[in-house]
């Protein structure tokens, strides 16, 4: 399976970097000099534009695809025209499917204080309740709200399928070890060695840290 994402779990299950290898650097190379061009992107951060300003953009039919997550569906039911779905496109053939990686400002995660006196019970609590919604909350969501009024097409309901089907989870992502995240995304030259390089020692760090919290919890 060939996924390309910010950290990967190794053999052991401990958190490491993955962002050395060729296949990474010439994804990651080959996305810059995409979003590095005004012809073919448009970066709404380059010109100070709020987050509704590029949405905006999309619905006044100025542009031709818009990256976001889910949740922007709500906001374009009042677009006049036409709109379908499309999963992240495959860097090249060997890619096993599509990945859509989970926003982490959605994506958020549950945690139990250490004063809880019983922190066996409120996992379980946490997991039936996680349970409960996989099976009942995001199944109507899932079918009714995003697969019947959301969406405009039978297509686009085929492409829910690719996008969930391959839901990525990337811990850097999602715990921004070493400030990696907001790195890659103020990222402007195709220079990727050299950011790497400058980074990757105090993403190391913030690793190494929370791979042994991990352990003192077990």
């Amino acid at each position: 399976m060939i996924r390309i994402a910010i950290c990967k779990p190794d053999e052991e299950g401990n958190v490491r970097l993955n962002l050395s290898s060729e296949r990474v650097m010439g994804c990651l190379q080959s996305i810059y000099e995409l979003m590095g061009d005004p012809m073919r992107y448009f970066n709404r951060q380059t010109f100070n534009l709020t987050l509704n300003d590029a949405i905006n953009i999309f619905r006044e039919n100025r542009s031709l695809f818009m990256i976001r997550p889910l949740q922007s569906l709500f906001v374009m039911r009042e677009m006049e025209a036409d709109f379908g779905i499309i999963p992240l496109p495959k860097y090249d053939g060997e890619q096993d499917g599509y990945h859509s990686a989970v926003n982490p400002y959605s994506g958020t995660i549950c945690m139990i204080p250490r004063t809880s006196e019983d922190a066996e019970r409120s996992g379980v609590v946490l997991s039936a309740l996680a349970c409960e919604s996989h099976y009942t909350v995001i199944d109507s969501l899932y079918q009714t709200v995003l697969g019947e009024k959301l969406i405009r097409d039978k297509d686009s309901a085929v492409m829910l399928d690719y996008v969930f089907d391959g839901t990525l989870f990337d811990s850097g992502v999602i715990w921004n070890f070493g400030g990696i995240r907001d790195t890659l995304l103020a990222q402007r030259g195709t220079d990727v060695a050299s950011m790497l390089a400058r980074v990757t020692k105090v993403v190391d760090k913030s690793i190494e840290k929370f791979n042994k919290e991990l352990e003192e919890t077990d």
